[in-house]
């Protein structure tokens, strides 16, 4: 990118994408089913340092599992912070640490690379983690309800009640759903009032509860959401780029000087 930029000749386009990077704690295994011990996670989870490590700044810090262009979007920031991360450990019962090793599972050297810096700050607070690295089909096999932590990705973040159902509903429980077992009543039921509400404005309220809910709870730790750039000649105008970082061209035109 920063070629395409020093060249006189070319230009860039940049838009944030709709897919979320993530981590999941599995609440069907202790201490996952705490939530101060997801919280403390959470507050150790340094998303500057992994997006400019490994995006090289392209990205912006997860607040949400919607990503920032989707409709009734609420921002759920939580600063890096580990004195907090240790006091929350602490309040959970764990002030000397989880007391084993767990397991964070990841599929790409990119989300390797990332789990590098997760795994290097948690050990700060006593958290040791230990990176399987493996193929995604093996990655799913593995969220049986037996595993720890898990990285992934969510790229259908373009529908509130499909990102919501799949991920968060008691329903969905399982390796192609709710990977983090979520068994919350009070989720399952703004889920289900969200799908069937018609008045935009209640609709709105009702994901925004929900997220703040969501936030609280921590089924998930929303690391980035990764900013798609296209490079292209400059004189080139009218192409769209749409979120999911597709590019279309039946609305270009090229200027010549």
């Amino acid at each position: 990118i920063p070629r395409v930029k020093d060249n006189q000749d070319l230009k860039t386009m940049e838009v944030p994408g709709s897919s979320i990077v993530y981590i999941a704690p599995n609440q069907n295994r202790e201490p996952w089913n705490n939530k101060l011990v997801r919280q403390a996670l959470h507050y150790a989870t340094d998303k500057a340092t992994m997006i400019e490590v490994v995006y090289e700044g392209y990205a912006l810090p997860g607040e949400s599992p919607f990503p920032s262009i989707m409709p009734f979007f609420k921002s759920n920031p939580v600063e890096f912070d580990l004195e907090k991360a240790k006091a929350l450990l602490a309040e959970a019962g764990y002030p000397d640490g989880l007391g084993r090793t767990v397991e964070l599972g990841v599929s790409s050297d990119e989300r390797n690379r990332m789990a590098q810096i997760f795994q290097a700050d948690c050990a700060k607070i006593g958290v040791e983690i230990e990176i399987a690295l493996m193929e995604f089909g093996t990655l799913m096999e593995h969220c049986d309800g037996n595993h720890d932590l898990i990285m992934l990705g969510w790229g259908h973040a373009t529908n509130q009640d499909r990102t919501m159902r799949m991920n968060f509903h008691s329903s969905t429980i399982g390796p192609n759903g709710n990977r983090s077992w979520l068994k919350n009543p009070q989720i399952d039921e703004l889920i289900d009032k969200g799908a069937v509400e018609m008045d935009q404005a209640k609709r709105e309220a009702i994901y925004h509860e929900l997220q703040d809910v969501i936030a609280d709870e921590v089924p998930w730790i929303p690391l980035l959401q990764q900013t798609y750039v296209a490079g292209m000649k400059k004189g080139v105008d009218g192409v769209i780029m749409y979120k999911t970082g597709s590019r279309y061209y039946h609305q270009a035109v090229v200027y010549e000087d």
